[in-house]
């Protein structure tokens, strides 16, 4: 009987360390996702503040030049 509870629970742990690879990649996978999503927002937005800045100090510099003339 207690050989049989040794192999039962033998084969338990076997399982655990198997699930435990598979989830170790799972996660690995759906982290390296998360970076690159993460990334790809990180750039966008250093990319947009310039940009708007610049295209606010046209709007100004438009403002003032139209403003001037008249």
């Amino acid at each position: 009987m207690s050989q049989l509870d040794e192999t039962l629970g033998g084969l338990r742990v076997i399982k655990a360390f198997i699930a435990e690879s598979k989830m170790s990649a799972r996660f690995s996978k759906t982290n390296n996702d998360f970076r690159d999503a993460m990334n790809e927002m990180i750039i966008r937005q250093s990319s947009a503040h310039p940009m708007s800045e610049f295209l606010g100090t046209c709007v100004i510099v438009t403002v003032l030049l139209f403003g001037g003339g008249l």
